[in-house]
């Protein structure tokens, strides 16, 4: 019986230690494509502005001619 319910403790632990890497890979996996995420999002901001602030410095200068 002592070495059933040792052997049973082990499976737990491993059951558990399983688990608990389990969600840190997952964490790890969600939290790069979150950050990358929102660097593509800022940047494609950025770039969608620039390209107004071009197109709005082009027309003023059309007008001025």
């Amino acid at each position: 019986m002592c070495q059933r319910q040792l052997e049973s403790e082990v499976l737990m632990e491993t059951i558990w230690t399983l688990i608990f890497i389990g969600y840190a890979i997952g964490f790890v996996i969600i939290a790069y494509f979150g950050i990358s995420g929102t660097n593509d999002i800022i940047n494609f901001k950025n770039e969608q502005y620039r390209q107004e602030q071009l197109t709005k410095s082009f027309e003023r200068n059309k007008n001025h001619e």
